[in-house]
């Protein structure tokens, strides 16, 4: 029967489930922002590009038409998610910053709207920051993963994962800082 350290015991597994693992690791860790606005756009761009294609398909419309009408409406929708996406996040923020209003300024409606147009700003600005910072833990949790799994010992792991981590946020949050410029 298995004891208590036996739980703490990681398999050595195939290279084959390892290396997938570090890559989309590292893959997360240093460009979580990029993929995560790709899936976004990717997401509006088949909902629209298959509306399109399904409604003219309907209408008895030409391959062709219909298989254009698609693309361009995945390139549209896509553009569309991207713009909702930074919509959305100024909403969720404008709420927050409204629920604040009120508790702390009740019955000044100045007040509570200044607060709700600041918070929407600051989640849109602290946006990039949050994300980039998740997406890198996530690297370096997936990574760490691959890396126990190849027999690495723990503690040379954490360190490993931690490091990738903060490179991760780092690299994020410059690069996009010196595309905006």
């Amino acid at each position: 029967m298995p004891g208590f350290d036996d739980l703490f015991q990681i398999p050595t597994l195939s290279p084959a489930y390892a290396i997938p693992l570090i890559a989309v690791g590292l893959l997360f860790a240093f460009f979580g922002t990029k993929i995560f606005r790709a899936l976004i756009f990717l997401a509006g761009g088949v909902a629209l590009g298959a509306v399109l294609a399904l409604v003219l398909r309907s209408l008895s419309y030409d391959t062709l038409i219909v298989i254009g009408a698609g693309a361009l409406g995945f390139i549209i929708g896509g553009f569309i998610a991207l713009f909702l996406l930074r919509l959305a996040i100024f909403f969720v923020g404008a709420y927050i910053g409204d629920i604040i209003g009120v508790r702390f300024f009740p019955g000044n409606t100045l007040a509570i709207a200044i607060a709700a147009i600041v918070a929407g700003l600051l989640f849109i600005v602290l946006y990039r920051v949050v994300l980039a910072v998740f997406t890198a833990v996530t690297g370096g949790a997936l990574g760490g993963a691959g890396l126990l799994l190849l027999g690495i010992d723990h503690y040379i792991v954490a360190v490993a994962a931690l490091a990738v981590i903060l490179l991760g946020v780092a690299f994020q949050l410059l690069s996009s800082r010196r595309r905006r410029v």
